[in-house]
């Protein structure tokens, strides 16, 4: 696993402002994985480093009062980050006259991804930064080296007599937070619905409760992410609504038949020392060896037979209103299933995206669902789908090394999947510049 280090490495105190920042100016480097997002090439000395100047004080301030969205908020697949995500999670938003690296963190909820992008050429700034990284941490080991820099930033406060900071307070607040539990869960569930601590309407909050009686606790909290803040309650009805209706697909399948292969699921899906779309991906060739499937393409009518589906429950449908969240609702001899899609390759991905989730997660929780977001339990959905149906060692013997727009449609045509997820297989594990340690499956 890659390590972040976020390191001061002299401090200096001098120049003009407000105190705090003073007494913190010093020479920031971050690193992680071996790299160095601080690297830069100062143009007035012409010089390169991996040390920059800047207070440390508007640094520790930002991570102390995001600390909630930094370590829960996830992003989302489909939609570009909004002014108020991107104020939360790229470091630029920092300001105070300081030219911060290009980096943005976003968490799955289980790792914290850390992406550098270098200062464009054409920039005329006086600080280029020249990273390009993007890396990966445990979400745990991110909170320890904020939790340190904080508190380095505010010993150094302390030994200049500079007491009670807007910093030392919202430390001081989190630190509270986190030692509640309730408390800690409040906050949580704020980051998900993209709200700082305390903003989040009441009834969005109640709706994420009760929902989780009905769904099971970690599923609600999915489906939240997934749904505008703003709509919470309606979006959560209306799903209720389709749920319940003549629209979904019914699977004569249960947990229990296949208990030994869903036990064996959820170990690699808890293994620690695993990504989430390692385990998808483990995961998917455990299925496929049970199924005898080899690296060959699992037809519409295979996979239904698996599941105990209506023939040509997988054929292309009339387009209709589509809910934010697909569905997968274990009712013990059967399972109810809420399609979003239309295409039969969408509609097959969202199927195999589903079983994924209902052989790896949670058998206690009925409710399975399958989002836009990124969070960890979607990209081992996304994960397990993609090598589910288009195998990376089948899709190497069948491109060898062409990668025309040719060669890519007739793959995602024999494996019957979009060529977006045979371009994101070629992109992040048969593509020798992009090696699978470091791709964001």
């Amino acid at each position: 696993m890659d390590e972040l280090r976020i390191e001061i490495e002299r401090w200096s105190g001098v120049g003009h402002g407000p105190p705090e920042e003073t007494a913190t100016r010093g020479t920031l480097c971050i690193h992680v994985g071996g790299e160095s997002l601080t690297r830069h090439e100062d143009t007035w000395s012409r010089s390169t480093g991996d040390a920059v100047l800047v207070s440390m004080y508007p640094l520790a301030t930002w991570l102390a009062s995001n600390w909630w969205r930094l370590s829960y908020e996830p992003a989302h697949s489909t939609t570009r980050p909004s002014y108020e995500w991107r104020a939360s999670h790229e470091l630029r938003a920092i300001g105070h006259g300081y030219l911060w690296p290009r980096v943005t963190l976003e968490s799955d909820g289980e790792f914290v991804t850390l992406r550098a992008n270098p200062t464009s050429e054409t920039s005329n700034e006086p600080i280029r930064y020249l990273s390009r990284a993007n890396r990966s941490v445990p979400l745990e080991h991110f909170q320890r080296q904020v939790r340190e820099f904080v508190q380095v930033v505010i010993a150094r406060l302390h030994a200049l007599d500079i007491r009670g900071s807007t910093l030392e307070e919202l430390w001081a607040a989190t630190t509270r937070d986190l030692t509640d539990s309730k408390v800690d869960r409040t906050r949580r569930r704020e980051a998900l619905l993209g709200c700082d601590p305390g903003e989040a309407d009441c009834d969005a909050l109640a709706v994420i409760a009760d929902l989780a009686d009905e769904t099971g606790l970690d599923s609600a909290e999915e489906i939240a992410c997934a749904i505008s803040p703003d709509d919470i309650r309606a979006g959560v009805d209306r799903l209720r609504q389709r749920a319940a209706s003549n629209s979904v697909q019914v699977a004569h399948w249960s947990r229990a038949q296949h208990a030994e292969l869903a036990a064996s699921c959820r170990r690699i899906s808890q293994n620690p020392n695993l990504r989430p779309w390692q385990r998808g991906m483990d995961t998917a060739r455990l299925l496929r060896a049970a199924w005898a499937a080899g690296n060959t393409p699992i037809a519409s009518s295979s996979l239904e037979q698996h599941l105990g589906m209506d023939p040509g429950t997988l054929a292309p449908r009339g387009e209709v209103d589509s809910p934010p969240v697909g569905l997968a609702i274990d009712q013990g001899d059967r399972v109810r299933l809420l399609l979003r899609r239309s295409k039969p390759a969408e509609r097959r991905f969202e199927l195999a995206r589903l079983l994924g989730d209902l052989l790896a997660y949670q058998s206690s929780e009925p409710w399975h669902p399958a989002t836009e977001t990124r969070t960890s339990r979607q990209r081992f959905q996304r994960a397990f789908a993609a090598e589910l149906l288009c195998p990376v060692a089948g899709l190497s013997d069948l491109l060898g090394e062409r990668r025309g727009e040719e060669a890519m449609s007739r793959a995602a045509d024999v494996f019957m999947v979009s060529e977006f997820v045979v371009e994101h297989q070629v992109e992040n594990h048969l593509d020798p510049s992009n090696p699978p340690w470091r791709g964001t499956a």
